[in-house]
């Protein structure tokens, strides 16, 4: 059978990315003639609709989507295949290459109790040799810049877990890990714009950046490109671990130091029972903490899914708020912006229901009934131990001025760039 394919691409600087996205939707052989842009969908949608876009079902029952699951979201994520050279579950309509990586994926992040301990003393470790060398590049004006501290931090994780890097994860330099993140932090921002596209085979400074610390993979092969981990590890865990550790220790949790106290005492013992056991006078459990930085700063803001209608050739690509349905007033309340996890100890059934930081069936991240939510715990829980009560929080380098208090952190990845800690 023959198809005749009419691709509406956005211009990138360099042809061969042009001719590479198109050779990508053409190798999928989607019988479609056209892509849209997203479809605006109304502020007050119901969490069952978002649930049903996941699904790839479009808004309501009644509409029927000739893309299966796998399908409709992999048309929206291309984007992801081009600028990094990656094939996952992420990426791809097959079924069973997307099962192999899932099953992979689980088969990693699945940590026995004493792997969780090994976990939470190599993070102390990590955590000290970096705050430990900022302080001897001044030492008499020590200052930490808590972005690239989380970033640094969260990516040793990432390579301690997903890949055979024990040793290396704690000796590869800061700088190098900084690179990375970097990159792959600009490569994400350029991919969602109309002209700054830049194919993963031109990206020098990533690729670079990546031959550094994988020196044993081929990065440009698709299926062996380390990116292919790197990214839902590093992508699902950064944003959220700064905000959350920001939350707790210098804005909302400011007044709470049992807040503080039942992470740390989770960092230093990351079992199962420490992390879901409510305690203290607010009977709060650090599973409470996590779920409430979860709710307020999810890491997916959107996701977007493809659907094709009966009798259409045009795919609409549908956007799934999941940050402003798990804020959004009419369901949580007058005071859904701010970071209360009290909430947390009597949910209803629609917020229930309107609580999905790590997606939806049949797409829910491998990481969330475990290894997501512990893993952020604990690297917040080691900062804590790690930083103490003596770093002050400011804007810039400089130190010119605090964060407010009571208000929502903005969920945008480049703005806190210049957050520094300053030794009181």
């Amino acid at each position: 059978m023959r198809f005749i394919f009419t691709v509406y691409v956005e211009l990138m600087p360099h042809l061969y990315c042009s001719v590479l996205l198109i050779l990508i939707l053409l190798s999928s052989l989607y019988p479609l003639l056209l892509i849209k842009r997203k479809k605006p969908i109304s502020h007050n949608v119901d969490p069952e609709t978002y649930r049903r876009i996941i699904e790839g079902k479009g808004l309501d029952q009644k509409m029927h989507n000739q893309l299966n699951a796998r399908q409709s979201r992999a048309i929206p994520n291309q984007r992801l295949h081009v600028v990094f050279g990656i094939e996952n579950a992420l990426t791809t309509d097959n079924e069973t290459q997307a099962k192999c990586f899932i099953r992979r994926a689980k088969s990693l992040i699945n940590l026995s109790p004493i792997a969780w301990e090994s976990l939470s003393g190599f993070v102390h470790s990590a955590a000290r040799r970096s705050i430990d060398d900022a302080i001897a590049d001044s030492p008499d004006n020590a200052r930490i810049m808590l972005t690239s501290l989380v970033q640094v931090l969260v990516l040793r994780v990432v390579l301690r877990v997903l890949f055979p890097m024990e040793t290396e994860a704690l000796e590869i330099p800061d700088y190098h890990l900084l690179c990375l993140a970097e990159a792959i932090n600009d490569t994400w921002v350029s991919s969602k714009s109309k002209t700054d596209h830049v194919c993963f085979q031109d990206n020098i400074p990533l690729q670079e950046s990546l031959g550094i610390v994988f020196r044993n993979l081929n990065c440009l092969d698709p299926k062996e490109n380390p990116l292919n981990l790197v990214i839902p590890g590093f992508e699902t865990m950064w944003r959220i671990v700064l905000r959350f550790f920001i939350e707790v220790r210098y804005t909302s949790g400011l007044h709470h130091p049992e807040w503080r106290e039942t992470l740390a005492t989770f960092a230093h013992t990351p079992t199962k029972d420490e992390f879901e056991r409510p305690k203290g006078e607010q009977n709060l459990s650090a599973e409470m903490l996590v779920n409430e930085a979860l709710r307020l700063y999810p890491p997916t803001k959107r996701v977007h899914r493809g659907f094709l209608p009966v009798g259409s050739d045009t795919v609409e690509v549908l956007n799934a708020d999941i940050e402003m349905v798990q804020s959004a007033t009419h369901i949580w309340g007058s005071n859904a912006e701010l970071f209360d996890p009290r909430r947390w100890r009597a949910l209803t059934s629609q917020q229930r229901l309107a609580f999905f930081p790590f997606g939806s069936r049949p797409f829910v991240c491998p990481a969330q009934a475990m290894f997501g939510p512990r893993a952020i715990a604990m690297i917040v829980g080691v900062l804590l131990i790690e930083l103490g009560g003596e770093w002050s929080l400011f804007l810039d380098a400089d130190c010119a001025e605090g964060l407010g208090l009571g208000v929502k952190l903005s969920n945008e990845r480049t703005e806190y760039r210049n957050l520094c800690l300053a030794r009181d």
